[in-house]
């Protein structure tokens, strides 16, 4: 018996849309993997990894912004602002409080000594260090031989 889209509206949400239509549903309404075998249960690292990506899908689905498309009216009202007088003080500090202060935060940045460890013992500067040792090593060994005159 086929689903019809509503009912599945009504079952998974608006949100899980994309989902529900690229994944195969069994007739009790259970998910199946690709196979049409049903789901097999996950241990707790994979369930984790998952869970993981499922977020990272809520996070790349497309918002819906009909800004564009609506009145100015109902736009107004939506942000609960005025054309002539912009925000009020109060809400201007509510969304202050919520949101935070408009400006962008730094990135991240590496500390000096850091950068200097990854230069002296990176790459090739480590091949270099290890034949420097050897060098030392050798010229221990032969010196620690040679007789004296």
């Amino acid at each position: 018996m086929a689903t019809t889209e509503l009912e599945m509206d009504e079952d998974f949400g608006r949100s899980q849309s994309y989902r529900v239509a690229t994944t195969p549903l069994m007739g009790d309404g259970s998910k199946e993997k690709d196979g049409g075998k049903p789901a097999k249960k996950l241990s707790k690292s994979k369930a984790k990894k998952k869970e993981k990506k499922e977020d990272l899908e809520d996070l790349k689905k497309e918002l819906e912004i009909d800004w564009h498309t609506i009145t100015l009216e109902d736009l107004c009202s939506r942000l609960e602002t005025n054309t002539q007088t912009g925000l009020t003080k109060e809400k201007a500090a509510e969304i202050l409080e919520r949101d935070g202060p408009n400006s962008l935060s730094p990135p991240p940045t590496t500390p000096e000594w850091v950068k200097f460890a990854k230069q002296l013992f990176g790459g090739f500067a480590l091949l270099l260090w290890f034949g420097s040792i050897l060098c030392f090593i050798a010229y221990g060994i032969l010196a620690a031989t040679e007789e004296e005159p």
